[in-house]
């Protein structure tokens, strides 16, 4: 069993010293570095972080596995919470289309594992192509001029 809180996070609104400090930094790369994007209105409103484990790697992994696309969505739910640090938005329930949720695959003993990545269908294809551009048997070194 693995721990709980896997694939679940929190998102903190941004507020106080901590959105000051961001303005000043996009301030600064606007002013000193001449980046034009870094207006204040590129200032971020929350902060917050998603709990990551090889276990949740191998549920995305399964997951993507079975995509026939190469990209996927992976879907969560959110809460309003509060701690005492204030209201925070809690992400838990991790779920893919047609997969078995994160606590499904969980329960059910998901392999703690890693699994070796699938290629992508654009390196399938340029490895098909190089091995097509190229004929599997050289001519014999006495036969080249």
């Amino acid at each position: 069993m693995t721990n709980s809180r896997i694939g679940n996070g929190r998102l903190f609104p941004l507020k106080g010293e901590n959105k000051e400090k961001e303005l000043a930094r996009l301030k600064d790369l606007l002013e000193n570095k001449g980046q034009a994007w870094a207006t204040p209105d590129k200032c971020h409103n929350y902060d917050g972080f998603l709990q990551i484990s090889q276990h949740l790697i191998d549920w995305l992994q399964q997951g993507f596995d079975a995509q026939a696309e190469d990209v996927m969505r992976m879907n969560w739910k959110g809460f309003l919470a509060e701690s005492n640090s204030g209201k925070f938005l809690k992400i838990q329930d991790s779920w893919i289309k047609g997969q078995p949720s994160l606590k499904q695959f969980s329960s059910e003993g998901g392999t703690q594992q890693a699994r070796p990545a699938t290629q992508a269908p654009a390196a399938q294809a340029a490895e098909s192509l190089v091995e097509d551009a190229y004929p599997s048997v050289l001519p014999a070194r006495s036969s080249i001029p």
